[in-house]
């Protein structure tokens, strides 16, 4: 694996400091695991790959065709604590096992992709879910296997929960103020990741972790999780911006969040109080791609839609 030694760790309090605590991998097993976690691991039975990837405790939220996500606890000095383990199912990894060998810092899997993305956000100082533990298999020396494993991050919660909650929050003149200060957190959050060159592929509501603050109308501190698609590429790295914007938009429902709150958004990114000739050609380009996304989930939608009723032909 990488080194991931820790640099600047931010600003969090004291109580979310484990957050941005450096990821401390160690091999055991054939699998990878973050140090803190081994001692639990080891006495529930799980330290290795097989233990991983046919554990069938706990309660599956999540079975689509690439993947699986089952939440389990596991007992921990008199209580219970709680997991989730992410099973990638088949993929092409693009390369034979020999090549593993002679090459082991070379990550091919979702899952050993993903433990390494947590740990180089939080060496950059930015707070994700804990990494627990990642491990691959080579199916058929061109084919992969992965798992990852993360701890529940309470006290953060999904921005998309809060919001489904606690609509009022955002409502009225004490949420024009709540609005104002979240979305310039979050704002400035993805300018910095951003800065140390994570482009998060999914930035949405699901994926902001916040950790709401009392009174509730202060600023949250913010996490992320689902870091399994992470681009770092320099290629077009200015479209970033547009880009992160836009999914987050998206995923803000617009009888809360006006047009005022997402220019808010915008400019608390960019750092301006108003916006100068350029920043109105990048607004005018958000805007455009947020258009984009909606045209392109009302069609995946309808399609859905168009399937699940000729099945249901199907099944008269």
């Amino acid at each position: 694996m990488p080194d991931y030694s820790p640099c600047d760790q931010g600003a969090l309090p004291a109580a979310l400091a484990a957050f941005v605590a450096p990821v401390a991998p160690i091999q055991a097993g054939g699998i990878w695991i973050n140090r803190p976690y081994r001692k639990i691991l080891k006495a529930n039975g799980l330290n290795t790959f097989e233990s991983f990837w046919h554990f069938s405790g706990g309660e599956v939220i999540k079975a689509i065709k690439t993947r699986s996500v089952t939440r389990f606890w596991l007992d921990s000095n008199g209580g219970r604590r709680q997991f989730y383990l992410k099973r990638h199912f088949r993929e092409w990894s693009g390369w034979p096992l020999a090549g593993s060998r002679r090459f082991p810092g070379r990550v091919r899997s979702q899952g050993l992709i993903e433990f390494g993305n947590c740990a180089l956000f939080r060496r950059s100082g930015l707070a994700t879910a804990h990494p627990v533990a990642a491990g691959e298999r080579c199916v058929a020396g061109l084919w992969v296997e992965s798992f990852f494993v993360t701890e529940a991050f309470a006290p953060f919660v999904a921005l998309e929960e809060v919001i489904r909650q606690r609509p009022g929050l955002f409502q009225g003149p004490h949420g024009a103020r709540v609005k104002k200060l979240w979305l310039g957190r979050i704002a400035r959050t993805a300018r910095r990741m951003h800065a140390c060159g994570f482009h998060h592929l999914d930035f949405n509501a699901t994926h902001i972790l916040v950790h709401c603050p009392e009174p509730l109308a202060e600023a949250p501190f913010i996490g992320f999780f689902d870091l399994q698609r992470v681009s770092r590429t320099r290629l077009f790295r200015w479209r970033w911006m547009v880009k992160a914007l836009a999914r987050l938009i998206h995923t803000l429902p617009p009888h809360l969040f006006s047009e005022a709150d997402q220019r808010h958004l915008f400019l608390s990114y960019k750092g301006r109080s108003r916006l100068d000739f350029w920043s109105r050609m990048q607004w005018w380009w958000l805007m455009r791609k947020c258009d984009q996304i909606k045209r392109h989930t009302q069609k995946i939608d309808k399609k859905k839609r168009r399937q699940r009723e000729q099945l249901a032909k199907v099944k008269r």
